[in-house]
Formats: structure tokens, C-alpha cells, sequence
């Protein structure tokens, strides 16, 4: 891997970059974005589950910050975990975007 990096040239000093090395801008993301949730969401419709597909229109990008959150929250069983997370100062923020899930939390099988 290390041998790979030094045989390659740096092409942008972006953190975000395109397929072809472009700077990813938010406008670029934000297109990303939504064209990955209307082929998941027509997936969803396609297999027949309409909850599915509504959830999943109604998901925003900004989700993603209260997911890892509860996650932090539900993994350690502290709030005080996830507000560090967060970043937050008061507890009651962190209740804000701490959410509860729908259905029970139950591990992969192999």
C-alpha cells in the first residue's frame, strides 16, 4: 500500500475528489446524494415495500449526524459518550439528536 502511494502523484489537496480527481464540491455531493436516494427509494418501491421507499425519500443527508449519535449512545449505553461525539454542551441538545430506533437492534448472522 505505502509503495503504491509513493509511485502515485498527488493530484488534488482536496479531502473530496472525483473520480477523476476534481475537487468534489457540495453542489457535486448534494447531486450524489439525491440520485443514489431516488435509485434506492425506486429499488424499495420495486421490491414492494412502499415504507421502505418513503423513508427513504424523507431521509436527509444531516440524518447522518443524528445516526452516529444514537449509535454512539445505544454501542456505550451514555449519553455523556454521545455528546462528546457531537460536540455538544448541554445534555439536552444531545437528546435532541439522539433518536430511538424503530425494532430491535439484532447482529448479522454469518
Amino acid at each position: 500500500m505505502q509503495a503504491s502511494k509513493r509511485a502515485g502523484k498527488v493530484i488534488s489537496l482536496a479531502l473530496l475528489v472525483t473520480e477523476n480527481g476534481e475537487r468534489l464540491t457540495v453542489q457535486m455531493l448534494r447531486g450524489r446524494f439525491e440520485k443514489a436516494r431516488r435509485l434506492a427509494a425506486e429499488a424499495a418501491e420495486a421490491a414492494g415495500s412502499n415504507d421502505m421507499a418513503t423513508d427513504i425519500k424523507n431521509f436527509q443527508f444531516r440524518d447522518l449526524r443524528a445516526k452516529a449519535g444514537s449509535d454512539k449512545a445505544e454501542a456505550t449505553g451514555s449519553m455523556i459518550e454521545a455528546q462528546k461525539l457531537l460536540g455538544h454542551t448541554s445534555p439536552s441538545t444531545t437528546e435532541i439528536y439522539v433518536r430511538h430506533r424503530r425494532g430491535a437492534l439484532v447482529k448479522p448472522t454469518r
